[in-house]
């Protein structure tokens, strides 16, 4: 978990890219593939991004809200500290 909150969020995002890539495409991780997964870091540390009042994580914010369905979105959310 190197580097800045926003730092952490960009990978956590890749990674959920490429999982969904993963299960559309019905395969498995490249060796690349697999260096981008393994940089996600999980939610605990990024409330930030799930605070729709925080206007320096705006865009965050609704990059995930379009990202995730309501489900995933719900989880990660509970998932911060």
């Amino acid at each position: 978990g190197e580097g800045g909150a926003k730092q952490k969020y960009a990978r956590n995002i890749e990674a959920i890219r490429t999982l969904f890539k993963l299960e559309q495409e019905h395969r498995g991780a490249t060796a690349e593939e697999q260096q981008v997964l393994s940089q996600y870091v999980g939610w605990g540390g990024l409330a930030d991004a799930f605070d729709p009042g925080k206007d320096s994580w705006a865009k965050e914010y609704a990059e995930l809200k379009g990202l995730l369905s309501e489900d995933e979105y719900a989880a990660a959310r509970s998932s911060t500290l």
